[in-house]
């Protein structure tokens, strides 16, 4: 607290009050900007005017504080205020600064959060450093500021044994930024915390879902379930099967046919090639011998074996390589050459050729899946396959050949002429022992027994001559006429071709169908 005199000292003229009189607080030096100031408006002749300031000191130890009452500038270094005497303005306080006895912290909130109004309360914790021995004697307030203004106290809080305080505060009803401030009462003396900001906000006005995207969500909802239950149907069969008795397609793991109500056996499948019901695990089927394709080669194993199968191919050329590179022979080098060999054929050009002569794939109608040629019903959904196209080969060029033998002039050549295709041709085509001659013909006898005398015995027939040119005429168009020669060689008939396994070793894949129990009248009945 500071006191200022207006002391008026007799004059011709009547005294007047002083006005507008600075103070101000300065720290050893008062070249220095001061630690504090305030200015009085006025004090009357013979008058005096306490004031109080707030001063800071920085640094512990001894400060001399100099006030300093209406103190000069460069502009007017005398003052503001004209006096008589201008020595009596300055008074020296000598201050020794130490260590304050507790030092205030605020924990919680957090410096510039934000609160709604409305919401929560606000919780301000802080801490007491050291605890105070005498923790009764500790009083603590909370201070609200609002633009310098206080807004709302919260007093005789009380810290527990760790020196810890909580107090709770409603949230203002004001926006705008507020300041909190922590203020500890102890043995007379006052500490307080250093301040901490927060903003106060209106609560969001909750906006209310349109009725159209409860709308928009249904229909995602049902489009999702329609495409997953399409794609099960189309492409996920395989994790279902047929019911024997009602036909509907249900799970493979049912015991129970939740459509009909029919109960399954176990462990039963049904043959896709004679519909007989056999064990499930079987890999040949017991009634018609039928082998089972138990699960699908994958496409890395089918490319490492036609990889394996392509290198065996190679082992020839290597060979070849070996002899014309020498000790100069190496992986790389046998690389080198293989590409610029006339034979040359990359492995995928190889294999492209391979499944050509493997057959086209058969397309399921149903579902779409490709089937190896062989197959008879797809093996994803069990549908049967279109049967394989037929083709017919044209036959040999050499039948064309045959009708040419009886141009020869000379008849006794004719034997020497005929003699020949019989025994190229009954290599390709042996002769049936059991057939029976025609009536009027000379007696067949085997190719390798056939003697020249039989050939003279067919002279009588040497008028005969004509009947080749007839038959020239007829071979094209019809190939499966015979040409009678002496021996058993005769023309061998158009070849059909089938691109079907045999019946005996056919490779099927079991079709799971679950079959039915039936009830126990109905076999008594049969029995």
């Amino acid at each position: 607290n500071i006191t200022v005199h207006n002391v008026v000292v007799a004059v011709a003229k009547e005294p007047s009050a002083a006005k507008n009189v600075t103070i101000g607080v300065y720290d050893g030096n008062v070249s220095k900007p001061p630690v504090a100031n305030t200015t009085i408006s006025s004090i009357g002749p013979m008058s005096n005017v306490t004031v109080s300031l707030n001063i800071t000191l920085r640094g512990v130890g001894n400060h001399t504080l100099i006030f300093y009452v209406d103190p000069g500038n460069y502009t007017n270094p005398e003052g503001a205020v004209n006096e008589y005497n201008e020595s009596d303005n300055m008074v020296y306080i000598e201050v020794n600064v130490g260590l304050p006895l507790l030092n205030v912290l605020i924990t919680s909130p957090e410096a510039n959060k934000i609160f709604e109004i409305g919401g929560n309360a606000i919780v301000v914790s802080g801490r007491i450093s050291p605890v105070p021995s005498n923790l009764s004697a500790v009083s603590v307030s909370v201070l609200v500021y609002k633009e310098g203004k206080l807004y709302s106290n919260i007093s005789g809080v009380s810290p527990d044994a760790s020196g810890v305080f909580y107090a709770y505060l409603g949230v203002p009803s004001d926006t705008g930024p507020y300041t909190i401030k922590a203020v500890v009462n102890y043995k007379g003396g006052i500490y307080e915390s250093e301040a901490v900001n927060i903003v106060v906000k209106k609560a969001p006005i909750a906006v209310k879902t349109p009725w159209w995207v409860y709308i928009a969500i249904a229909i995602v909802i049902a489009a999702v379930f329609g495409a997953t239950s399409w794609y099960m149907y189309r492409y996920g069969l395989g994790k279902f099967v047929e019911c024997g008795e009602c036909g509907a397609i249900i799970p493979a793991g049912s015991k129970k046919c939740p459509k009909c109500g029919i109960e399954f056996e176990k462990d039963t499948a049904k043959c896709s090639v004679c519909g007989a019901w056999i064990p499930a695990d079987s890999e040949v089927c017991p009634e018609c011998g039928a082998e089972f394709v138990v699960a699908l080669e994958k496409e890395k194993e089918y490319r490492e074996l036609m990889r394996a199968k392509y290198e065996e191919m190679l082992d020839k050329y290597r060979e070849i390589a070996k002899k014309e590179l020498g000790p100069e022979y190496s992986e790389e080098k046998f690389a080198e050459w293989w590409k610029n060999h006339p034979d040359y054929i990359s492995f995928d050009a190889w294999l492209i050729l391979q499944e050509e002569k493997r057959g086209k794939p058969i397309k399921c109608p149903q579902c779409g899946t490709l089937n190896p040629s062989t197959a008879t019903i797809c093996h994803k959904c069990g549908s049967p396959l279109p049967a394989p196209r037929v083709e017919e080969e044209k036959p040999p060029e050499e039948v064309k050949e045959v009708p040419e033998a009886p141009k020869v002039p000379k008849p006794p050549e004719k034997p020497k002429i005929e003699e020949k295709p019989p025994a190229a041709k009954a290599k390709e085509a042996p002769p049936k022992p059991t057939a029976p001659p025609e009536r009027g013909a000379p007696p067949r006898i085997p190719a390798p027994k056939a003697p020249t005398p039989k050939v003279e015995a067919a002279k009588p027939e040497a008028p005969k001559a004509p009947v080749p040119e007839a038959e020239k005429k007829e071979v094209p168009v019809v190939p499966k006429k015979v040409i009678k020669r002496e021996g058993p060689a005769e023309v061998p008939p158009k070849r059909v071709v089938i691109k079907r396994p045999v019946k005996k070793h056919v490779v099927a894949k079991k079709v799971v169908v679950k079959k039915p129990i039936k009830p126990k009248k109905e076999e008594e009945e049969k029995e």
